[in-house]
């Protein structure tokens, strides 16, 4: 149902352009659902193999591939009924960029069917990461909260570079490690299956479900978590999370059991990765701010 928010009482008012795409989208959401229904019947869009039990088979091809097409059309279903609630004309078409924009980027990454490249990434993962940045960093700049806009800001950009640089250590360190400052600091390609220090190998999937779960609390945590956390902290813990998070998802072997790309090597201590350079700052800035409140106190 379309209110008068974005739609006059009166059809002899003028409607506005913005309005009216605005209340326009959540349906053009679902169309863009329906109509991936015809990327089954033409057995394209899927994506690398899997032993998913949701598989598609595809003529002439052995095994099962992951159906992108409905991964998609899911994305649009649910971002319709989130998309739809958001106040604002602007910020509805900002939302609906960001949404579509993130999911596709992810898919693109599942994606086998020939395409240009650019550092280990398709050229429409990387339009759909960059319209996807701009959109995030619209709505969070546009939020009445500083809190917000901070943390929004610094986690779009912790994502952001922590991807770009594991697909530049993937397309340039695959041969040989290279040494930036001796042994004190190397570039060393490393995959890692488990958490921190290599602990829990074999238990990826138990890992990725953990790691979902606290983001999810994050998000429904949030008014509490940026009331009580310095936004900084807040960001950069969520940003390194989810940047690990995407390798797990999304990177081989396997979906949802993908290994961690690392390729910061300092000494003789594990090879690590930006996402985790994210994770611990977001523990200094925390343990910062507590003193900090602690003198004040004082």
């Amino acid at each position: 149902m379309i209110t008068n928010r974005f739609l006059r009482r009166s059809a002899a008012e003028f409607i506005p352009t913005p309005a009216l795409i605005a209340a326009a989208i959540p349906g053009v959401m679902v169309a863009q659902a329906i109509g991936r229904i015809g990327n089954w019947f033409n057995q394209e869009l899927y994506g690398r193999a899997t032993s998913l039990p949701w598989g598609l088979r595809v003529d002439g091809e052995v095994g099962t591939y992951h159906p992108v097409f409905a991964y998609e059309g899911i994305w649009l279903l649910i971002g319709a009924l989130i998309v739809g609630r958001v106040e604002g004309s602007r910020r509805r078409l900002a939302s609906y960029v960001a949404w579509y924009c993130a999911g596709r980027f992810v898919l693109e990454l599942l994606r086998i069917d020939p395409s240009p490249a650019l550092g280990g990434l398709r050229w429409n993962a990387w339009v759909s990461m960059l319209c996807a940045v701009v959109a995030l960093t619209y709505l969070s700049l546009t939020s009445a909260s500083r809190k917000t806009k901070i943390a929004g800001v610094v986690i779009i950009a912790t994502a952001c570079v922590d991807q770009f640089t594991k697909s530049l250590a993937l397309e340039h360190l695959s041969s040989r490690p290279i040494s930036v400052l001796g042994e004190s600091l190397r570039l060393q390609l490393v995959t890692n299956a488990g958490a921190a220090f290599s602990f829990a190998a074999g238990s990826t999937l138990v890992l990725t479900l953990i790691a979902i779960s606290v983001l999810t609390g994050c998000w429904f945590t949030r008014s509490r978590l940026l009331a009580s956390t310095p936004p900084m902290a807040v960001g950069l813990f969520i940003g390194g999370l989810s940047g690990n998070l995407l390798d797990r998802c999304l990177r081989s072997p396997y979906s949802f059991e993908g290994e961690v790309v690392d390729f910061l090597a300092v000494g003789s201590f594990p090879v690590f990765n930006i996402a985790d350079v994210a994770l611990c700052l977001s523990l200094v800035v925390v343990a910062l701010g507590t003193r900090r409140s602690s003198s004040a106190s004082l």
